[in-house]
């Protein structure tokens, strides 16, 4: 994806992740508005790109279940602040729901989702496609209802009302993340945990988050209870010592004994680009902490030791491995209580972002017992992946009723190169010169340290003006045939060493067609008329041009008349707008028409006067 459509400026303007640590953007409310709906658990707006300003837009609401049912279709609002567009809400339908309860497979039916005492969440999900009216920078999607779950203890306001929102720069096709886990997980008093949302973007473009305040509106916070904040949303021991890994998405805590909680936080996720913010979304979750004899200690593990291929950066919980390698890194799994440890599918998204090319395997035969385990992860890091890449592993006890669940995750690094330049058509025969872009890959949110090494592959020669910079200027010759290709390759070596002790050295690759397309020529006229009686007038003439990487300037303008002895009446015969000195008698007629030459590529038009 291409961020120069996205102007710095107007992303510090708008969606600058800094901005919205303090207040997440909003600028209008139109939603559902059920005032006995104390049902919201948890919920989400994502969407996909698909062209032509089309977006599948969904939204994921989560409730629980000892609230009020749902309804059939939820409305969403859209704005744009710099277009000055405000539509009418349109209506989703809702495509599909289910239980996602937090509770062992034997107790599932014991849920207050199918009449039990059990606590219960079902998950909604609204979806259509939706055409935005126009290309924007800031448009922003939205979503709200009355009103939040009465039982809430972090927030001041009781039953606020429940909203959140996306962006999307719609001058550029880009798809949100998705997220894998749920935003309704269950904690017992007095443990450490590790939660993360599976965040999963389908561009791979850079993830931030940030932790926000729960929106009862657009820009219209909830006020938290004293102590928590929206930085702190939970009661922890020791205090204030809940952390958010602004790169991972990680949260990691240790919840204060005794204290039973129901707790809102907000997340909002921004996509990065060279920089840039070009999206974001939001997401509000609730946790809820049980101080009861269902609680049990949660899996715990230690820090992953790598085997084979890449190395780990523990401070930043980040794999670094090059393309082409297989990282193999392990966890020691431990749990408290005695019970069998687990994979949990729900939460794992490992398979989502790598697909074929990751596999766990736990082993817990001896010497390890059901409630220890050695789990080995393997990913084979391909090309296709470059950059940075998320994912999450999710662990289990299988206890019942409600599991100790961990949610474990990791930025893995593969740096490279990708030319950002596409493959390109020029019309061959003269000479010409092409901007090369090639972007590097390295750490989290940087471009990559290295170094660049440009070479031609085959077709005719050319001639770089510097074949060690990302972005070289190529020369290409005016010898060049119809049909000829010229390709190019890019190879990156990064500064970064990974565990095997090599640099990474990836290469792409960009190709030249050279073709004599015919080119699109039209010719225009401030009159098609010619003054009755010999008079003499004047005509101006103007052209458009349009061809595979040509210019106005380096071509050859050729304008020839019908009558020729009109030819004489034009200012110039070898420019693209002359002027027409010219008169008629009754009956005249001239025909000028014009033959624009690009190397081998030609164009022509006429216009006829009379």
């Amino acid at each position: 994806m291409d961020s120069k459509n996205f102007p710095p400026s107007l992303a510090q303007r708008c969606w600058r992740y800094s901005r919205i640590l303090l207040l997440a953007l909003g600028f209008f409310v139109f939603g559902s508005q059920d005032a006995n709906a104390t049902h919201f658990a948890g919920g989400d707006l994502t969407y996909e790109c698909i062209g032509n300003n089309q977006y599948v837009i969904t939204l994921t609401l989560y409730r629980d279940c000892d609230g009020a049912g749902m309804s059939t279709q939820e409305f969403i609002n859209l704005i744009s602040d710099s277009c000055n567009l405000n539509p009418a809400g349109i209506a989703l339908p809702r495509d599909t729901f289910y239980e996602v309860s937090q509770l062992c497979d034997a107790q599932l039916s014991q849920s207050s989702c199918n009449g039990g005492t059990l606590p219960g969440i079902e998950v909604h999900i609204y979806r259509d496609t939706i055409t935005l009216p126009a290309s924007c920078v800031d448009w922003v999607v939205s979503w709200s209802s009355c009103c939040r779950n009465a039982a809430v203890t972090n927030l001041a306001i009781n039953q606020g009302s429940f909203y959140i929102e996306a962006g999307i720069n719609s001058t550029i096709c880009n798809s949100s993340p998705t997220f894998t886990s749920n935003p309704t997980p269950y904690f017992c008093a007095g443990q450490c945990y590790n939660y993360n949302h599976g965040a999963f973007d389908p561009d791979n473009d850079s993830l931030r988050y940030a932790m926000t305040c729960p929106l009862q509106g657009a820009n219209n916070c909830i006020p938290h209870a004293f102590p928590q904040t929206a930085g702190q949303p939970l009661i922890t021991s020791p205090a204030n010592s809940f952390v958010l890994d602004s790169l991972t998405g990680q949260m990691t805590f240790c919840l204060a004994p005794n204290q039973q909680q129901i707790a809102v936080a907000a997340v909002t996720i921004f996509q990065i680009v060279n920089g840039d913010t070009v999206g974001y979304v939001q997401r509000d979750i609730q946790m809820v902490v049980l101080n009861s004899v269902n609680c049990t200690s949660p899996v715990g593990s230690n820090t992953p030791s790598v085997l084979n291929g890449g190395s780990f950066d523990s401070t930043a919980n980040t794999f670094i491995v090059c393309a082409g390698e297989t990282l193999i890194f392990e966890l020691i799994l431990t749990d408290p209580d005695g019970d069998t440890i687990q994979i949990n599918p729900a939460n794992t998204n490992i398979n989502q972002v790598f697909g074929g090319n990751a596999s766990l395997i736990l082993q817990n035969t001896a010497p390890f017992r059901p409630d220890s385990a050695k789990l080995f992860i393997q990913v084979t890091a391909v090309p296709s992946n470059l950059g940075v890449n998320q994912f999450t592993i999710g662990i289990t006890d299988g206890a019942c009723p409600i599991p100790g669940d961990q949610i474990l995750g990791y930025n893995l690094i593969i740096p490279g190169v990708e030319v950002t330049a596409s493959d390109t058509t020029i019309c061959p025969g003269i000479a010409q010169q092409i901007q090369m872009n090639a972007t590097s890959f390295s750490s989290v949110g940087a471009l990559a340290a290295g170094t660049f090494s440009w070479t031609q592959l085959s077709g005719p020669t050319i001639t770089f003006d510097n074949d060690t910079i990302p972005n070289p200027i190529v020369d290409v010759p005016a010898t060049t045939l119809d049909g000829q290709v010229i390709k190019l390759a890019v190879t990156f070596t990064t500064d970064t060493i990974t565990g095997s002790g090599n640099p990474c050295v990836t290469t792409d690759s960009v190709s030249i067609f050279l073709s004599a397309l015919p080119l699109s020529l039209n010719i225009f006229a401030t009159d098609t008329s010619l003054c009755p009686n010999n008079q003499l007038d004047t005509i101006s003439f103007s052209t458009a041009i349009s061809g595979p990487g040509i210019d106005l300037v380096n071509g050859v303008y050729t304008w020839t008349a019908n009558p020729s002895s009109y030819l004489g009446d034009l200012t110039s015969t070898s420019i693209n707008n002359p002027d027409a000195i010219v008169s008629g008698g009754p009956g005249d007629a001239v025909t000028y028409a014009l033959n624009y030459t690009y190397g081998l590529c030609i164009g022509s038009d006429s216009i006829e006067l009379k």
